[in-house]
């Protein structure tokens, strides 16, 4: 046996039957080709003659490459590239014992392993094995001591509900764990963590996640990113419809007649407020000042209702026997303290109150957010009612006003989270990939006290990561991955798999990186790029398009269909002439717009003549003479008829 591989580079599987798999082999290494005859029992290993080492080498020259191979799975829906990284994950990853299938591996001191099932695979011979020198073979199962160092990690920005795990030296970035993940992580440091929603705290940790990213990244590596990284954190509150009194009652219970009296002295000042927005001769400083005391009144009470929410949830805590007496607002109903005055003074006895520092921990994050309002509010000119921005400064993230009111604003709730964050003037595209680097970035030594360090070899699975991106976003997508993970991981190595069934990500990558996946003949055929006679590297993306792998057809499928249409009403157009029907230019006007529409050049030309041709010869008097002569060969041909009949 081969001891312990240190790192794992996976550079084929064979599948004789897994899901819709079925004797069939999928290439990860560009360096190798490999073919397994089953029948035989024979592994057949070449050199790929086009190999170029550090082919995805960005940067110094001198320097080895970071990303040492890409493999790209591309086909339709329904193909199952998502299955073929769930393999990986479920069974290479987690060490499971393998089932109808071979597996050729390599570590970091080239050391191959070929790992398969021998209760259905006989491996006879390994024909080239000369070059996978040292070479060991391993029925079944890896022992439990191997790959103890592979790093991988996978990340997708799909949702849907599939359940995902993570295991040692295995990180799982993709949305589907992460929302139940980052509750998971929660729960391990924080005591109230077990009433958050899962959804809740994954849009935290997210929003934390990015903006460690954008303070960091540009500050660290003097780089620019193919997104401009957002300048404003945006923050809106979740108090956009009234609670009605019902809902307060049965929300806050003991505190509810309070809640109800504080809400109409919040209503009141904000109806003010509203009436001097109005006023004719208010200034636009003005203006500026009245929304953010109306954004103020409304931010107090979202963080109050959430304070007494926590506070109802826990009532039968001996703490909170007293808190009903300090909820009395006649300071403020008598002008002798302003609402806010009020709220961080009953805060603060709170606070004082306090024994235990998880709780006290708790109440002084929301009066760290509260000053926070304040800080924020003499430096930001574009308030909204209900929505504030606020800078992101680059450096030093301690010293960071807008991370430390993220900070603060996740320790100041338990269950009921009461603002909700986003980037100012940034699309779902670029959202998308911030994210992508944000979690990336999560892996990045030195950043996240938790953080555990990656192997030099990792293994990057990437399951539609140019998903949401904008076309020419998908055209750079290699490019930007590549040169992200340069900057940041610039002392790892990585072996990428993606899935994708985008042409635009084939131009950045030659034949042996590409695996293609179609449906044949009611089965599943997957395909060498090397050997399937398509040159992808530099190739134009719209002649990718033509080949006939991604789409039956470059037209849109509604289109199809209504040139379908037009063609057929012209034909009906055109019988009709020939038997001597007047077409008459009012007639068939109304297909004159679709062909004048019609985008594709060849097909509106042809289109367009067929059209003026029904309109040649068109004097009413010949149409009447030609279909009278047409009706007269009509009747001779019907009495012909009749009279072989009678004979």
């Amino acid at each position: 046996m081969i001891g312990e591989l240190n790192v794992l580079e996976i550079l084929y599987i064979w599948f004789k039957k897994h899901l819709q798999f079925e004797n069939a082999g999928f290439q990860l290494s560009a360096k190798y080709r490999f073919h397994f005859d089953h029948s035989n029992g024979i592994l057949h290993i070449a050199e790929n003659p086009d190999y170029q080492s550090d082919f995805f080498r960005l940067g110094d020259p001198t320097e080895p490459a970071v990303v040492k191979q890409i493999t790209a799975l591309v086909g339709e829906n329904g193909t199952g590239k998502t299955s073929f990284l769930d393999y990986i994950k479920n069974v290479v990853l987690n060490r499971q014992e393998i089932q109808q299938a071979l597996i050729v591996i390599k570590d970091s001191r080239e050391r191959h392993l070929i790992w398969y099932d021998d209760s259905v695979i006989e491996l006879k011979e390994v024909q080239g094995r000369e070059l996978l020198s040292p070479c060991f073979e391993s029925p079944k199962a890896l022992s439990p001591g191997a790959l103890p160092e592979s790093s991988a990690i996978f990340f997708s920005n799909v949702f849907d509900h599939s359940y995902e795990n993570q295991a040692s030296h295995y990180y799982n970035l993709s949305t589907n764990y992460l929302i139940r993940g980052d509750r998971l992580q929660r729960l391990e440091d924080e005591r109230f963590a077990e009433d958050q929603k899962e959804i809740d705290v994954h849009r935290d940790k997210e929003i934390h996640r990015q903006v460690l990213f954008v303070h960091k990244y540009k500050a660290a590596y003097q780089q620019e990113l193919p997104i401009p990284l957002p300048e404003r954190l945006t923050v809106s509150l979740r108090d956009a419809r009234p609670d009605t009194e019902l809902e307060i009652n049965k929300l806050l219970e003991a505190y509810a007649p309070f809640y109800i009296q504080f809400n109409k002295a919040i209503e009141q000042k904000i109806t003010e407020e509203q009436k001097r927005l109005h006023k004719k001769d208010i200034t636009n400083r003005e203006k500026i000042d009245v929304k953010k005391s109306i954004f103020m009144y409304r931010a107090y009470r979202a963080s109050v209702r959430s304070l007494l929410k926590e506070l109802a949830a826990f009532q039968n805590d001996p703490y909170l026997d007293s808190i009903l007496g300090l909820l009395n607002l006649e300071k403020v109903q008598s002008q002798k303290e302003t609402i806010f005055q009020f709220v961080r003074r009953f805060l603060q006895a709170l606070i004082n109150r306090s024994n235990e520092n998880d709780r006290k921990l708790w109440l002084e994050n929301i009066m760290k957010v509260l000053k926070f309002y304040d800080i924020f509010s003499g430096n930001i000119e574009d308030w909204t009612e209900r929505v504030f921005s606020i800078p992101i400064e680059l450096g030093d993230v301690k010293n960071s006003g807008s991370h430390q009111f993220v900070e603060a604003y996740r320790g100041s709730y338990r269950a009921y989270p009461y603002l909700d964050f986003g980037w100012h003037n940034l699309s779902s595209g670029q959202t998308a990939m911030l994210n992508l680097f944000a979690r990336l970035f999560t892996r990045a030594d030195g950043y996240f006290g938790d953080n555990q360090k990656l192997s030099k070899d990792v293994l990057l699975l990437i399951d539609e990561g140019e998903l949401y991106f904008h076309p020419e976003w998908q055209r750079r997508f290699i490019r930007d991955v590549i040169s992200f993970l340069t900057i940041v991981f610039p002392n790892n190595r990585f072996q990428i798999i993606m899935t994708s069934h985008s042409p635009f990500l084939l131009s950045d990558l030659p034949g042996s990186s590409v695996v293609y996946l179609k449906h044949k003949n009611g089965r599943l055929a997957v395909e060498d790029g090397l050997t399937s006679g398509k040159k992808t590297l530099a190739a134009n993306i719209h002649d990718m398009f033509a080949l006939g792998f991604f789409m039956e057809t470059t037209v849109g499928e509604f289109a199809r269909i209504k040139i379908n249409q037009l063609i057929e009403e012209l034909e009906l157009f055109e019988t009709r002439k020939e038997r001597y029907y007047f077409i008459s230019e009012e007639t068939v006007a109304y297909l004159l717009p679709m062909i004048r529409s019609v985008g594709e050049p060849l097909v509106a030309d042809r289109l367009l003549e067929r059209y003026y041709q029904l309109l040649e010869d068109n004097d009413p008097e010949r149409h009447a003479l030609r279909q009278l002569k047409y009706w007269q060969q009509e009747l001779e041909r019907l009495r012909d008829k009749e009279e072989g009949r009678n004979d």
